[in-house]
């Protein structure tokens, strides 16, 4: 965990899934001024709260955050974006 605030993502259900399930450990935001508005300073965050999708009484789960880095470019990730990208890195679950 690197800082002490929490932030909250909310997902599509596959991407919530997949986080949930393990088979994703990292989520990635494409690098726009209002990504860089929220996420700026990257050492602030210490854990991300991911929501599936909008409804009355999503599920949400809590991970602490191992990393936040920005990477050049988007291409490998499941963006598939040239642009540049944060990478959040996801630490343990955290059990509410």
């Amino acid at each position: 965990m690197i800082g002490a605030r929490k932030i909250h993502l909310v997902l599509k259900y596959h991407w919530y899934d997949s986080i949930e399930n393990g088979s994703k450990t990292h989520e990635y935001r494409e690098y726009t001024d209002y990504w860089v508005k929220r996420l700026y300073p990257l050492e602030q965050w210490g854990i991300v709260e991911f929501q599936r999708g909008y409804s009355k009484y999503p599920p949400k789960m809590l991970f602490n955050i191992k990393s936040i880095k920005l990477l050049d470019s988007g291409i490998t990730t499941d963006l598939h974006s040239p642009n540049k990208v944060f990478d959040i890195e996801l630490g343990e679950r955290i059990n509410e």
